[in-house]
């Protein structure tokens, strides 16, 4: 038996331990992102668990059983999100004229288990992940689908012991966080996740006014690996091992209106700093605007170990309308960066505005604009489609060394299809595709089919 049937055996045996404990994989801070449109800054999902009728003569009524034990026991989920992705890139030509090409086809998904809560205070979580190649020429590696050599991989990312109790609560160990620069970034096979412990207090309702976490990020799993490795070490410091303490608030003086601050000390080598702000005017039924300020800066501290020593300090601000009326939206966004160094995302999803399929326009000093439009068919009776376009184009990018570099541009489509009822209920359908033009370079070609389906086993 290979080292790497044997890894797998022993993360399969691992998850059956975790099962017959149970899960709970929510952070402690926002379960959508603190910069996102979640309004849960961390509090556990709310799916109610209700039993189906039961013939009445049933010799042993599990669901009886079941809706008589414990919360613990009772409330208990277990899901599996089969998914399907194919992926391909063209990154124009190499020095020999030959096409440069990433394509990789993967099968997977992950099966998660989250209990109820004993005592009304304890809950566990596991979710076991996995990507396993269907397709992906080895000449042609690189798509993130697969770990490097297009192999498959299984792993528990989620081990989530948590304490909720009054509007306060600790989450421990393996689970997910959905920050800006700290994030699932769930746009390829499996999401990263984090080695973590964090308190956060998550307030009551819907729409809590005060909101705030802190905490200890240890180390992460990244999207396309089964291993776990420091904070330091994910960002590309290769001489010290170092996690990244993290803290954030949310404020919402009233309904409309929602600020935001979150801030990332990676020990010896860099401190992210993100903050933005919201607010949405509704005119009327069919009108509405959404606007958002932005602003995140990225500094050196300590050692520097990841920029060898020297101080680096580059900001970049941004901001973005989003007119909605009916079933329509149409967007657009402006963000400046500094000059001095290319900001970085090596965490998850860049959180910057003009951030698109291919790329985040997040070069030093480049000022990007985007305009979008977006459409949900259930306007012409085509319920669970929607689709959207976007422009973006970003100018006057340099290089660390303040060399010019040439301008780029994306143009972005993405269609939706999502079962909402039936048999077929959770399967969802994605499209999308991105060209990227930069003069030097050529055209960029990125490609990608996505299925999704959710199967809930209890």
């Amino acid at each position: 038996m290979n080292r790497r049937s044997s890894r797998t055996i022993l993360f399969v045996a691992i998850f059956v331990f975790f099962c017959s404990v149970a899960v709970a994989q929510e952070s402690v801070l926002d379960a959508e992102s603190i910069a996102g449109d979640a309004e849960s800054f961390g509090i556990p999902s709310s799916e109610a668990f209700e039993l189906p009728p039961t013939p009445e003569k049933a010799p042993w009524d599990w669901r009886k059983e079941l809706s008589e034990s414990t919360p613990f026991i009772r409330d208990t989920t277990l899901k599996l999100n089969l998914r399907s992705f194919y992926f391909a890139r063209q990154d124009g030509a190499d020095d020999s004229g030959n096409d440069k090409e990433k394509i990789s086809w993967a099968l997977g998904g992950s099966a998660a288990l989250k209990t109820g809560k004993l005592y009304d205070v304890f809950s566990i979580g596991s979710e076991l992940f996995t990507s396993q190649k269907l397709y992906g020429p080895d000449d042609k590696d690189g798509a993130l689908l697969l770990e490097p050599g297009q192999e498959g991989y299984t792993v528990i990312g989620v081990a989530n012991p948590r304490f909720d109790y009054e509007g306060q609560a600790l989450s421990l160990y393996r689970q997910r966080h959905e920050f800006p620069y700290v994030n699932s970034q769930e746009n390829r096979m499996t999401p990263n996740t984090f080695e973590s412990y964090s308190y956060g207090y998550l307030g009551e309702g819907d729409k809590p006014r005060f909101q705030f976490g802190a905490g200890y990020i240890d180390k992460i799993k990244k999207r396309n690996s089964d291993t776990f490795v420091s904070m330091s070490e994910g960002a590309g410091v290769t001489n010290g091992d170092r996690g990244m303490p993290w803290a954030g608030v949310r404020f919402r003086p009233t309904d409309d209106i929602k600020i935001t601050a979150v801030n990332f000390a990676g020990l010896d080598y860099l401190n992210f700093f993100y903050t933005d702000a919201e607010h949405v005017l509704k005119f009327s039924d069919d009108w509405s605007l959404k606007s958002a300020v932005q602003f995140s800066e990225q500094r050196s501290i300590g050692d520097d170990l990841l920029t060898g020593g020297t101080d680096v300090s580059v900001g970049m601000w941004g901001v973005q309308e989003a007119l909605s009326f009916q079933n329509f939206m149409v967007r657009a966004a402006v963000t400046v960066n500094d000059e001095g160094r290319t900001l970085i995302a090596p965490y998850g999803s860049y959180p910057g505005f003009n951030s698109s399929i291919v790329e985040d326009f997040n070069r030093a000093g480049e000022v990007a604009w985007k305009v979008g439009l977006s459409y949900d068919f259930i306007g012409v009776g085509v319920d669970g489609l929607s689709a959207y376009v976007d422009y973006i184009q970003g100018d006057g990018a340099v290089s660390d060394s303040k060399e010019s570099l040439p301008d780029k541009s994306e143009t972005d489509f993405n269609v939706d299809y999502r079962i909402k009822e039936g048999l077929l209920k959770s399967f969802w359908l994605r499209f999308r595709t991105g060209l990227v033009h930069e003069d030097s370079v050529g055209t960029t070609k990125d490609f990608r089919i996505i299925l999704n389906y959710e199967v809930r086993i209890i």
